[in-house]
């Protein structure tokens, strides 16, 4: 049994399979329709990723990240995330290989649910564009996954890593520190979140992987189940690099959309015997890593 992964040029999907070669010394494959170090496959393609499934390992799973967040317009979210997916799910249907597929979920496609934590039973109310595509994304794909296709959708909530590109706050924010900058602005920090250390994110899909059979055809966050107040947090980790940068936050006024998110864990703990909590200093540690 193999493990390919999907999106393997970007952010996370890259740094899963990195891990996976190194914790678990595994036979890895990653996907790209680029990166020539990679299984040269376009999702964009049904034809050739028809072909290209069909020279790969029967009984293999595929973790699909493909997809890029950082767009701004609805259209182009979609056509990052939904062609890709249903191009995906119907050539391997077609290929007929046993292929065990983990959607890559967030938990931006919860958006704005009361009650707290949140599981998955909760009908999605999603808030933003980005919440509203993977939300149809995970919706479309158990709508196909039928017959000889199984599927698992992981919801990741927030991940905490040191190695975070400068798109995403603790990159900017580890970058900023590194550099000895004097000021870095933010928007307001004044909300609560779900925080899990990317190994611990990685060790969750890895296990939902190696437990398939049992947790196949359901949702699963993978989260803390504890919320932290970003201001704090970004309080305690300037504090403890001893950098005097100071954070000034913009649009006070402005009230997010999701003010509080926090994941229900117990769902996944009943799959999988693993400790998904967390604490501020292993955030601070693991971010003083890097």
């Amino acid at each position: 049994m193999s493990i390919l992964i999907t999106g393997c040029s970007g952010y996370l999907g890259s740094r899963f399979l990195q891990w996976c070669k190194v914790n678990k010394q595994i036979e890895c494959l990653g996907l790209s329709r680029s990166a020539e170090s990679h299984f040269r496959l376009d999702l964009f393609d049904y034809n050739s990723l028809v072909k290209g499934l069909q020279n790969l390992p029967k009984d293999s799973t595929i973790f699909h990240f493909a997809g890029s967040p950082y767009h701004k317009n609805l259209a182009d979210l979609y056509q990052s995330f939904i062609p890709t997916s249903l191009n995906l799910m119907n050539a391997a249907s077609a290929v007929d290989k046993n292929f065990k597929i983990i959607l890559i979920g967030s938990a931006a496609e919860y958006g704005n649910i009361s009650n707290k934590p949140i599981d998955e039973d909760q009908i999605p109310k999603p808030c933003s564009s980005y919440g509203f595509i993977k939300s149809l994304q995970t919706e479309l794909c158990f709508k196909k996954a039928v017959n000889n296709i199984d599927l698992i959708c992981a919801r990741i909530f927030n991940v905490i890593s040191g190695n975070e590109p400068e798109g995403l706050f603790f990159g900017r924010l580890m970058s900023a520190i590194r550099n000895n900058n004097k000021l870095i602005k933010t928007g307001n920090l004044n909300l609560i979140r779900d925080y899990l250390l990317e190994e611990d994110v990685f060790e969750a899909l890895y296990q939902l992987h190696k437990q398939f059979n049992k947790a196949k055809n359901s949702i699963y966050n993978i989260s803390s189940g504890e919320g932290i107040n970003l201001r704090f947090l970004t309080q305690e980790i300037v504090a403890a690099s001893n950098s005097d940068i100071k954070i000034q936050e913009t649009n006070l006024d402005f009230q997010p959309d999701i003010k509080t998110s926090i994941g229900d864990n117990s769902k996944i703990k009943e799959i999988l015997d693993l400790d998904l909590n967390i604490d501020l200093i292993q955030i601070i540690n693991q971010l003083q890593k890097f």
